[in-house]
């Protein structure tokens, strides 16, 4: 990296060891005997004063002139392509999730048909990032609020997660590895020897 770009060294993220075990039965018995769980702990960063170095003050300026020119002259097109864009982007997401649809699914899902719990999970996606642009994009401002309206309209539908819809969780969660468990995806604490089995 240019070293006129380089960041300033903030605070690293910590690790804890804490308790974790299924609240439902499923998966392997690996997941059902997990005990612990490694998590990662961010640091505290809003309190923290941020000096970008001056050459990333200059290019990030540079790129919000030439962002400004592509939209003042693509103005016309701009609605068009933003909504194929945010269409893009959360069928992309939903399959970092697992989640994917043929065409004709999403096309119907569009269209209000719920015969595809994937196309329609695909449709909500494209709704609460839609929703959410146009919120912030509108005033200038992210607030606390939008995030959860905008996670309300993605989850409110979902037969599992709606209980979750619009509000911080208050439970472990995890991006990949198992269905069951984080098994794989942290270090994990073997069960003591007297409960396996």
């Amino acid at each position: 990296m240019n070293a006129d770009l380089e960041v300033p060294l903030w605070p690293a993220h910590g690790t804890e060891t804490l308790p974790w075990q299924q609240r439902s039965r499923g998966g392997a018995r690996d997941d059902r005997m997990m005990r612990a769980v490694d998590a990662s702990i961010p640091p505290l960063i809003a309190g923290l004063d941020f000096s970008a170095p001056p050459a990333m003050f200059t290019a990030s300026e540079e790129a919000l002139v030439a962002v400004g020119r592509a939209d003042s002259s693509a103005a016309v097109h701009s609605a068009a392509l933003g909504r194929f864009l945010i269409r893009t982007e959360s069928v992309a997401s939903s399959k970092i999730e697992r989640i994917s649809a043929s065409a004709d699914d999403y096309a119907r899902a569009l269209a209000g048909s719920r015969g595809n719990s994937s196309a329609v999970s695909m449709v909500a996606a494209t709704a609460a990032l839609q929703g959410l642009v146009d919120v912030v994009g509108g005033r200038g401002e992210v607030l606390v609020d939008d995030v959860l309206e905008a996670h309300h309209a993605l989850m409110r539908d979902d037969p599992v997660e709606r209980d979750h819809a619009g509000r911080f969780r208050d439970m472990q969660n995890w991006i990949g590895g198992s269905d069951y468990s984080p098994r794989g995806h942290c270090t994990s604490r073997p069960p003591p020897a007297a409960s396996r089995g």
